[in-house]
């Protein structure tokens, strides 16, 4: 919670300072920058959110889970930074200036060194230590962002992004050297043990596993990671994602208006109305058998517990859900 209040006072704050600080030929340099930044769903692929669940689904098999997340963010991060940052710097070449395709290559380079200890912070969250994983993004998002705001004060411009992301990334590799200075845990994921227990053993776990983490892509990382990787990158970019799906649904709505439609007008009156109920009917549950619900469930501490009010218990997670969505509802209303 306290993170994304941050995030919501930290962005005004940023907006106020790139306006206030930079001209407007270098404001177009930082958003620019900022963009290219968004391409990063298109390498991760849901990645992040596959490991989140399946080590919270199967936390006997978090070492193997694990090794495939780090082996899939440090392609991620050789690809970024031999595809996207010489790509990025090309088109901010051509379209901004030489300037901001320098600052582009720095930015892009310590983003690929901070996207290897993703994967970890990712399975100890999934681990029940949650508040602790919240934590070291929190010292990563603050003190970045604290940084780079300095920078940006100093005079360095769009530079201020890579300064950004080279003190998050720092602050990462400081945790992980900090863990493998102090030995290899035995606690496993999903086991009560401290935060740098249980991280300690998740990682001598992906190193007892073999090549692969002793998972079937096909079979075990494959069905879970493609929806997540739909829904990420669309969500990431949707103007982009419009151009494939208009032609795809053009195609669909010309096959169904042709083959199915067309052929129920010439009818009945009624036979429009079963041909559309059914089409409708077809749809919902398609969609509900291909893109079905895969929960994951996190035990935490106060998950069971309750609240007497005289005779009656109530779920104390339940209560601070309706309490949270009161207070939403009335800030709407007053706002």
């Amino acid at each position: 919670m306290a993170l994304r209040l941050w995030g919501l006072a930290a962005g005004p704050v940023q907006a106020a300072l790139v306006v206030a600080l930079l001209t407007p030929e270098a404001q177009g340099s930082w958003y620019a920058i900022s963009g290219l930044q968004r391409f990063q769903a298109m390498f991760e692929l849901g990645a992040g959110a596959t490991l989140a669940a399946a080590v919270a689904r199967q936390p006997d098999r978090a070492g193997g889970w694990l090794r495939w997340g780090i082996g899939w963010y440090a392609g991620m991060a050789a690809a970024w930074l031999l595809v996207a940052g010489p790509v990025g710097a090309w088109w901010l070449r051509a379209e901004v200036d030489g300037a901001a395709a320098q600052i582009w290559l720095w930015t892009a380079a310590v983003t690929a060194a901070g996207l290897p200890v993703m994967p970890l912070l990712t399975a100890l969250e999934s681990s029940q230590q949650v508040a602790a994983a919240s934590w070291l993004r929190a010292a990563q998002g603050v003190a970045g962002r604290l940084t780079g705001w300095g920078a940006l004060w100093g005079g360095a411009g769009s530079g201020a992004q890579a300064v950004e992301r080279a003190v998050a990334a720092g602050i990462g590799w400081g945790w992980i050297g900090w863990l493998l200075a102090g030995g290899a845990g035995s606690v496993s994921a999903g086991s009560a043990g401290s935060a740098s227990a249980v991280a300690r053993g998740l990682l001598a776990a992906a190193g007892a596993v073999g090549g692969g983490g002793g998972l079937s892509w096909r079979r075990e990382i494959l069905p879970l990671q493609w929806r997540i990787a739909l829904a990420t990158v669309g969500g990431a970019l949707p103007f982009a994602a419009m151009i494939p799906l208009a032609g795809l649904f053009f195609v669909l709505g010309y096959l169904v208006q042709r083959l199915v439609i067309g052929p129920a007008s010439r009818g009945d009156d009624s036979n429009m109305l079963l041909v559309t109920l059914g089409l409708s009917i077809i749809i919902e549950n398609a969609m509900l058998a291909i893109f079905r619900s895969d929960t994951m469930t996190i035990r935490v501490p106060y998950a069971m517990s309750m609240v007497e009010l005289g005779d009656v218990l109530l779920s104390l997670p339940r209560l601070i859900g309706f309490g949270v969505t009161l207070l939403v509802a009335l800030l709407l209303f007053v706002l």
